[in-house]
């Protein structure tokens, strides 16, 4: 198995690990340089000799001599595939553990492991007068802390599947308890067939700097540990002025001092294909679809294009302190399932849906109406409600110019059928409704289209909603209708305001979204003060709507949304002017916030992003 990334990010620049890197990079390209004799004479020198370490001091070899190898030797390295493979492991691993530590205790940490690992291996390898050389024995350390102080960590990982590679989301522990066990059982076998001139893997050394890491984490102080590791608890157990520390005796404690904790948001409207096109284009809807997001939307017919930006994606959306959103995806089945993948990767809750299109969309987008249908069906059937019902999938016809009357039959009868969400836009753009009325003129509105389809209900999440009359309002409310109120974007398209009040005092449930990159932001503060600016809505308002009215709406509102006892611990912690009053630091929050205020993000308990 090969490890690509884990999803913890680490919250300072590693400049040990990165220093570590580059001393064993530049000795190698030393040892490169010597000659065959001059390196042997160089290996010999500073590696690690058994015989020579266990023959003092009778052999009266200077004490320095027999000493300093146990630190030199972890800079040295017989190859190039000997270097990459403890670089690359230290890379995805050591700066989080560095994190934890400190750089200086970190430091400490590595060389005592290393030191460590050699001791074992020279125990164990007592007759062999091979040197050994290598950073793996300090490395492994680094990788037995890294199990002890990140047990709930996941690795991206290329592993082999019967005959066939895959690059899975696996645990970090299953990840390194395997390579453990390999090295144990290796080294058992080799101490069978050790000689006086047995060389290769020093699986020892393995073996004793892995246990030794564990050892030593749990000795040095440290940073604390739960600002970087995982909440034992996942479920909000009560807000209480009173100090509940006697209460809960083993339990870490976090001072946030005057730092603000919110409810993690939930964005109920974005595009994952197309952030990496945020800011850009001009124009209002329709130009700007042809001209800038289709062409952006076709090159996620590359799986690898999908991955990165989907992963990006999702890191970015965290960082904002998004907990939970409702996505739309490419017309691409496997572009879809990659965002799922990535999504259960990052930890986020995430209602996510393949976009359908099978009528007037550009020739790379469009559909055959079943083909479609069955792949929306498979990625329904694959994906919705895992993950402990973090996972959701939303059938997604884009909007009703782009579905034909067909396929907008298949989706309602199945959303029906399964209870399935759905999701798509309303009555965005003047022109858009003048294009609709065209193409259905035997309907009596936008709204009355999808209603004929059964597209209607208590599960459908319609964006923008800004052009309807009083006749669809009714209907969007008797029918239940969640609609998702995204103002960034509704201002920089164009597109008009929507009549929140109206809604409201119609009784629809309203939350928001950003809908990038019609919005140019996944900042989750800059929606509400966009919200806050035409509509006159107090931030009390608006921060509910990117909230708990956003859970409602996703009907997951006894999980999530606020901080009522039994809930899942979803909230981020943001940094702001301090405040008198809460009404002032409310007002902060929403007119001048954005995505530097947020410090740390936590999903079920679990830290996310800091």
């Amino acid at each position: 198995m090969i490890p690509f990334r884990d999803n913890i990010p680490s919250r300072s620049f590693p400049f040990i690990t990165v220093s570590l890197i580059t001393a064993n990079v530049f000795v190698f390209f030393y040892e490169l340089s010597l000659g065959s004799r001059s390196f042997e004479r160089f290996i010999m020198h500073y590696g690690v000799v058994p015989t020579t370490v266990l023959a003092w001091p009778q052999s009266h070899i200077p004490f320095t001599a027999v000493a300093l190898p146990f630190f030199t030797s972890m800079f040295l390295h017989g190859g190039w595939l000997h270097l990459i493979g403890n670089m690359w492991y230290l890379w995805i691993f050591g700066d989080n553990v560095e994190d934890r530590l400190g750089h200086f205790n970190y430091l400490l940490f590595y060389l005592l492991c290393g030191l460590g690992a050699g001791i074992v291996h020279t125990v164990l390898n007592s007759q062999t007068s091979v040197p050994s050389v290598g950073a793996s024995g300090a490395i492994a350390g680094v990788l037995g802390a890294y199990v002890v102080s990140f047990p709930f960590a996941r690795v991206l990982t290329l592993v082999p599947i019967f005959m066939f590679l895959q690059v899975i989301e696996i645990p970090a522990v299953l990840l390194l308890i395997f390579w453990f066990l390999m090295q144990f059982l290796y080294g058992t076998a080799a101490l069978a067939t050790t000689t006086a001139n047995a060389g290769g893997v020093a699986w020892w050394a393995h073996v004793g700097g892995f246990v030794i890491g564990i050892i030593l984490v749990g000795l040095f102080p440290g940073k604390d540990r739960a600002r970087y590791g995982y909440s034992r608890y996942e479920k909000i157990v009560r807000i209480t002025a009173d100090d509940p520390r006697w209460e809960f005796p083993d339990a870490k404690f976090r001072d946030f001092n005057e730092k603000i904790i919110l409810p993690g948001f939930v964005d109920t409207h974005v595009h994952l294909p197309q952030f990496a096109m945020m800011g850009v284009g001009e124009g209002e809807l329709l130009t700007w679809l042809n001209t800038y997001t289709y062409p952006e939307e076709a090159r996620f017919a590359d799986p690898a294009y999908a991955e990165e930006i989907s992963t990006t994606f999702f890191d970015e959306l965290v960082a904002n302190g998004t907990t939970t959103a409702a996505i739309y995806c490419s017309i691409h089945e496997p572009a879809t399932d990659i965002a799922f993948i990535a999504a259960r990767a990052k930890g986020v809750r995430a209602f996510i849906g393949k976009v359908m299109m099978d009528r007037n969309s550009p020739p790379g987008l469009m559909e055959d109406t079943e083909r479609s249908i069955h792949d929306s069906v498979r990625l329904f059937e694959k994906w919705d409600n895992t993950d402990g019902g973090r996972l959701r999938y939303v059938f997604t016809p884009r909007f009703a110019a782009s579905c034909s009357i067909s396929l907008m039959h298949r989706v309602g009868q199945i959303a029906r059928e399964t209870g399935a969400f759905v999701q798509s836009h309303l009555a965005e753009n003047v022109n858009e409704v003048r294009w609709i009325r065209d193409l259905f003129p035997d309907k009596p509105s936008y709204a009355g289209v999808y209603d004929d389809a059964g597209l209607l209900g208590a599960r459908t999440i319609m964006a923008h909603c800004i052009h309807l009359s009083a006749e669809e309002i009714n209907l969007l409310a008797k029918r239940e209708v969640k609609i998702a109120f995204c103002p960034y974007s509704n201002q920089t398209l164009r597109s008009g305001t929507m009549p929140y009040r109206k809604l409201q005092d119609a009784g629809l449930m309203i939350s928001l979204g950003t809908d990038i990159a019609g919005g140019p932001s996944l900042s989750m503060f800059e929606q509400m003060r966009e919200a806050i600016r035409p509509t006159a809505m107090t931030p009390t308002e608006a921060l509910y709507l990117a909230t708990l009215a956003g859970a409602r709406s996703l009907g997951i509102s006894d999980h999530i949304g606020n901080f009522a006892a039994g809930k899942d611990a979803d909230f981020i912690v943001v940094d702001v002017k301090p405040r008198r009053k809460a009404e002032e630091a409310l007002s902060t929050l929403c007119l001048e916030s954005d995505k530097k205020c947020v410090v740390e993000v936590y999903v079920r308990g679990n830290l996310m992003y800091f």
